[in-house]
């Protein structure tokens, strides 16, 4: 496992305080109970103050050699089983919960044992920072394809808590592996277990803008739309949708993601978005003039109808869904812009 340059970091549970400072590359022992290597000119340094008494190892590298020392109170003294063991029970403290050197040790594990290995490795990790590093790695460096990433995308879902490193376990699968089904089922399940409307949304677009999906894929991330709470998230994903898949295709699963959003200015945005892209399929048109009917704010109603007007959308086989839409409009000053836009559009 490696980790280049100097890397400092503290670690307290309120009861004891560790603090490690690390200069160059270094690899552990496979059972994690001694330093294997360190770069030429490189230091461990592990401080622990857990006692009353701070206890510290250091290990040093000098042409191709490591050294060791141990000081209790600022006090040198020698080497042996007690600081050895100190040193032990620190590294897989560094390891398994601080993730140093994930990518060289996935790629041992990865080598001695597969892919089984490292996922057997990533169950004995006791933070989501750790697993998040281990799962980057093991997407980076296996050869995955969308049915053998399934599992590794059920575990990111199950063994994570934390949204922002699931996210970010998430969007490198997106970027690395053809998340067609079964992958997509099981990367929708992940972002399912996911509580940020934030992280939710900007997984979805990722998945979104950087795959080539199915259609059973594109009704699975539309599925995955009304689970989100914020509209405004809703909004994005939708409208990244839109951009690049339009709807035909998926009316069921985009009425009802559409349906979810509650703010008329959000539900509007989208809607006038599907009108913008052209060639509205006439059974998305009609699910479309039954939303507007379900809106509460006038304008807004009137500003998606006049956008389909303005895209040339409305045929004879649509025309009573819209006059309908139009009708549930309150205002007569917008219900009659609406109608006469319609009259007008039909004249030419």
């Amino acid at each position: 496992m490696s980790d280049n340059g100097e890397r400092r970091m503290s670690w307290s549970d309120g009861r004891s305080r560790l603090d490690v400072t690390l200069h160059g590359s270094i690899t552990f022992t496979e059972d994690l109970s001694d330093v294997a290597t360190l770069s030429d000119g490189g230091w461990l340094k592990i401080r622990d103050r857990g006692a009353l008494v701070p206890h510290t190892v250091e290990v040093h590298a000098s042409k191709g050699r490591l050294s060791r020392e141990y000081y209790v109170g600022g006090l040198s003294r020698p080497w042996g089983p007690e600081a050895q063991q100190l040193l032990a029970s620190k590294i897989v403290l560094l390891v398994r919960q601080f993730g140093f050197g994930a990518e060289e040790r996935v790629k041992t594990i990865l080598e001695k044992k597969g892919v089984n290995g490292v996922m057997e490795e990533i169950g004995l990790l006791t933070g989501d920072y750790a697993r998040r590093l281990y799962f980057v790695a093991l997407i980076d460096q296996a050869k995955l394809d969308t049915r053998t990433v399934v599992p590794i995308l059920q575990q990111v879902g199950d063994r994570m808590s934390s949204d922002y490193d699931r996210r970010l376990v998430l969007e490198r699968a997106a970027a690395r592996v053809s998340l067609e089904e079964p992958a997509t089922t099981a990367y929708v399940a992940a972002i399912d277990r996911m509580k940020s409307s934030y992280d939710k949304r900007l997984v979805l677009t990722n998945l979104i803008e950087h795959n080539t999906l199915s259609a059973n894929a594109q009704r699975s991330a539309l599925a995955a739309i009304p689970r989100i709470q914020s509209d405004y998230d809703r909004r994005l994903v939708l409208t990244a949708y839109l951009n690049r898949y339009g709807v035909e295709g998926v009316r069921e699963p985009f009425g009802e993601a559409v349906q979810s959003i509650k703010s008329n200015y959000d539900r509007r945005q989208v809607l006038t978005q599907v009108a913008r892209n052209g060639k509205v399929p006439p059974e998305v048109q009609r699910v479309a003039f039954d939303l507007v009917g379900s809106m509460s704010s006038d304008y807004d109603r009137a500003e998606i109808l006049l956008a389909f007007i303005n895209a040339g959308a409305i045929d004879s086989a649509t025309r009573p869904a819209f006059v309908s839409a139009a009708e549930s409009i309150r205002s007569s000053h917008d219900q009659n812009r609406v109608l006469a836009a319609l009259v007008k559009s039909e004249r030419r």
